[in-house]
């Protein structure tokens, strides 16, 4: 474990990646459920927004997961896992932003299944972390 000199911004940076994380999950699932929606009404709606904001919420809740990792009392396989599955899901988010971004030029549902599958990795990273905070718990 790396170890740093107590910082109370950093520690209150890492403490806060359990409440952080609501906000890009609920953003990115959000995006989804909205964007099957208008696929089933056959609306052209543009949801980038959603994304592009869900993606960067989504990085800085992984960089504060990280910092919660060093600076917490976090290890094992568990942790170990959630960490990777949760800066796969934050690059997932990027990549996804980044099709969004250039939605018009794309043809297809490439950003749309970007949507869904960083969705599910988000899934997973969610209940990865939520089995870190029962075992923390019991």
């Amino acid at each position: 474990m790396i170890t740093l000199a107590y910082f109370w911004p950093l520690d209150l940076l890492g403490r806060l990646h359990p409440l952080l994380v609501h906000f890009p999950i609920g953003l990115l699932m959000g995006a989804l459920l909205m964007e099957c929606w208008s696929r089933l009404r056959q609306v052209d709606a543009n949801y980038s927004g959603i994304v592009h904001l869900g993606a960067a919420a989504g990085v800085f809740s992984a960089i504060a997961g990280l910092v919660l990792r060093v600076l917490g009392d976090y290890e094992g396989e568990l942790v170990d896992q959630h960490q990777l599955v949760g800066y796969l899901t934050a690059g997932l988010a990027r990549i996804t932003s980044f099709l969004y971004w250039h939605r018009h030029r794309i043809s297809g549902y490439l950003p749309f299944v970007g949507l869904i599958v960083t969705c599910l990795s988000l899934s997973l990273a969610g209940h990865l972390g939520a089995s870190i905070t029962q075992a923390k718990i019991t």
